[in-house]
């Protein structure tokens, strides 16, 4: 496909394949051979929040002095980020940088964000926050498994797709329902409003690494991890999560590694079995992003790379 002035590449694979530094390798490209600079472009939910920098393999001082980088570590954990408030954030980046002749690289596994960019998602409406608090009372008041049986009821495509001890999302299925009078299924089967603009063009790049290798990648990164100060961010966002500060169904606490190295912590398990649970948490999260790209990205517009 030929690139237009409104181009976006958009890099994708399963965590710990490379995709930072060929992000920044493309934008290093890009400037030697056109002298204009490029933004990378934060995709990653887990990355978009002020804690957690090394568990969530943020950029490190290093990268973001070769290239700019936005949406990466703004976000306070108390503050669940939502998919419409991410694309318009995003959306505004990447009009910025068309207006500045900028290249805008997005950088990602979070897949509901690539959609939401490039395809749109359902026209759901804005929900009163008052909505989500009463949810939250009555799943406190009756439990996860009875409020996920209550959901199967109101909406069972939601619920058969929910797990009972994914809080976060039943919760969600719940106020919309209650806000709306609508399942969240049916908002779902609305038409999608399309991308902010529609003379933007995006070409998609999967790192997938070979399997052996991609592997070995994740046991390394851990320990990598461990030895940058992982655990003395866990330990931070732990005693904020204790203390009231941040709640304890905050979304950054869904970060691979951050439960097993909290339970390490507490020494409710060693840090060898914190170790392979998150191993293997990092494992199964690579194996539905490989799914994702194999389904979800058109053919015509993904190029793959191999590290």
């Amino acid at each position: 496909m030929t690139q237009n002035a409104s181009h976006i590449d958009i890099i994708l694979g399963p965590t710990a394949s490379g995709k930072s530094a060929f992000a920044i390798d493309m934008a290093r490209k890009h400037a030697n051979e056109s002298g204009h600079d490029a933004l990378i472009i934060n995709a990653d939910a887990m990355q978009c929040y002020d804690c957690l920098h090394v568990l969530t393999a943020q950029p490190d001082a290093d990268e973001t002095a070769q290239v700019p980088h936005a949406l990466y570590g703004f976000l306070p954990p108390e503050n669940n980020l939502t998919v419409i408030e991410w694309r318009d954030m995003a959306t505004a980046k990447i009009q910025d940088c068309f207006k500045h002749n900028i290249k805008p690289i997005l950088v990602g596994g979070t897949g509901f964000y690539i959609k939401a960019l490039t395809e749109g998602f359902s026209p759901l409406p804005e929900i009163d926050p008052s909505f989500r608090e009463q949810a939250y009372a009555y799943l406190e008041q009756i439990g996860p498994d009875d409020f996920h049986a209550a959901l199967t009821r109101r909406d069972p495509e939601s619920a058969a797709r929910i797990p009972a001890g994914d809080t976060h999302r039943m919760i969600r299925a719940w106020e919309v329902f209650d806000a709306t009078q609508k399942p969240l299924s049916a908002w779902q089967k609305e038409p999608l409003s399309g991308p902010p603009d529609t003379d933007w063009s995006f070409g998609f790049h999967a790192i997938l690494p070979e399997k052996e290798a991609h592997l070995e990648k994740i046991n390394s990164r851990l320990s990598v991890m461990l030895e940058a100060g992982a655990l003395n961010e866990v330990e931070d966002l732990a005693d904020r999560i204790d203390a009231g500060t941040v709640p304890d169904d905050a979304l950054v606490i869904k970060a691979h590694g951050f439960r097993p190295l909290r339970a390490y912590l507490r020494e409710d398990i060693t840090l060898e079995d914190a170790f392979a649970q998150t191993a293997l948490e990092t494992r199964q999260y690579a194996k539905r992003q490989k799914t994702w790209i194999r389904t979800q990205v058109p053919a015509d517009k993904l190029t793959i790379h191999t590290p």
